[in-house]
C-alpha cells in the first residue's frame, strides 16, 4: 500500500467510526445487560456497525509506530521478498499442497498461530517469506526473524538500554514470523526471552508464524511447548516433503 492510499484509508476508517449511528464514533458499545450481578453487566464491547473498522484503524496506527523499527530488524530481505504462494512449487512432491493450503488460511486470518515443521530443504522459509511479502502487501506491519536473529537483536539491545523495547516489538507487532526455532541452544535467559515474546502473543491471539525442524513436542521448553500444542489456539502443520535440495542433487548425478 502506498503512503497516499495509507493516508486515504485511515481518513476513510476515522470518518466511518467518527458517524457510526451506533456509537456515535467511540467504537464501543455497553452491553444491553440490566442486572448489575452479570459480570457482563456495564462492560463495553466493540461497536457491531464500526467495529472491524476500529481494529484496522488501531493497527493502521501501530503500523505507522512500528515501521522504523521493522525496517531495520526485519530479515525479510533478498531472495525472501520474491517468495509468492504462486511461485512455491507443489508438482514435485503434492504433500506440499496441504501444507501451502495451511499456511494460506493463516493469513487469511482463520487461525491466530501456526507452527510448521519438518526436515531442511523442503519449502518452509519460502512459506514463511510468502506468508510475510502477502500480509505486507496487504498494508499489515509484519516482522520477520530466525529465532537466532531475534535473541541477537534483544541480547544487543542491552548495551542501548533498548532490550526491553525490542521485546515489546515482538510481543506487540500484529504479524511474527519466527524462522528456524529450535536451531538456537536455549540458555535459561533465551528461553524466558522466547516465553515472555510469544506468552503475550499467545494471551492477544496475536498473528504467529513459527517455522521449525522440530515437532512442537520436542521443543524443550515446558511452556512454549505447551502453548504450541493449544489446538484452540496453534495449527500445527508437519511438512513431510523430501529435501528438494538433495533431491535436484541426485537428478544431477544421474544425468
Amino acid at each position: 500500500m502506498s503512503d497516499k492510499a495509507h493516508v486515504d484509508r485511515m481518513y476513510q476508517l476515522e470518518q466511518t467510526i467518527a458517524h457510526c449511528p451506533e456509537c456515535g464514533g467511540l467504537g464501543l458499545t455497553k452491553l444491553d445487560i440490566h442486572n448489575p450481578a452479570d459480570p457482563r453487566f456495564g462492560k463495553f464491547v466493540p461497536c457491531p456497525a464500526c467495529g472491524d473498522a476500529a481494529r484496522e484503524l488501531r493497527e493502521m496506527r501501530l503500523m505507522e509506530l512500528l515501521r522504523e523499527p521493522i525496517m531495520r530488524y526485519t530479515a525479510l530481505l533478498g531472495d525472501l521478498l520474491a517468495c509468492t504462494f504462486e511461485n512455491f512449487d507443489t508438482q514435485k512432491d503434492r504433500r506440499l499442497v496441504n501444507v501451502r493450503n495451511a499456511i494460506i488460511r493463516f493469513v487469511q486470518g482463520k487461525v491466530p498461530w501456526v507452527y510448521m515443521y519438518g526436515p531442511p530443504g523442503n519449502g518452509k522459509t519460502h512459506l514463511a517469506g510468502a506468508a510475510a511479502n502477502h500480509l505486507v502487501a496487504q498494508g499489515r506491519a509484519v516482522l520477520f526473524a530466525t529465532a537466532p536473529e531475534l535473541l541477537a537483536m534483544i541480547r544487543d539491545g542491552f548495551d542501548t538500554g533498548q532490550a526491553e523495547n525490542l521485546i515489546g516489538l515482538c510481543q506487540r507487532v500484529p504479524c511474527l514470523v519466527v524462522d528456524d526455532l529450535g536451531t538456537e541452544r536455549l540458555t535459561d535467559w533465551a528461553a524466558e526471552v522466547l516465553f515472555r515474546v510469544f506468552n503475550a502473543r499467545y494471551i492477544a491471539r496475536a498473528h504467529t508464524l513459527v517455522v521449525s525442524n522440530v515437532r512442537p513436542d520436542d521443543i524443550s521448553e515446558p511452556r512454549l511447548r505447551s502453548r504450541f500444542l493449544d489446538v484452540a489456539v496453534c495449527h500445527v502443520v508437519p511438512n513431510s516433503a523430501d529435501d528438494y535440495r538433495q533431491c535436484r542433487d541426485r537428478a544431477e548425478a544421474r544425468q
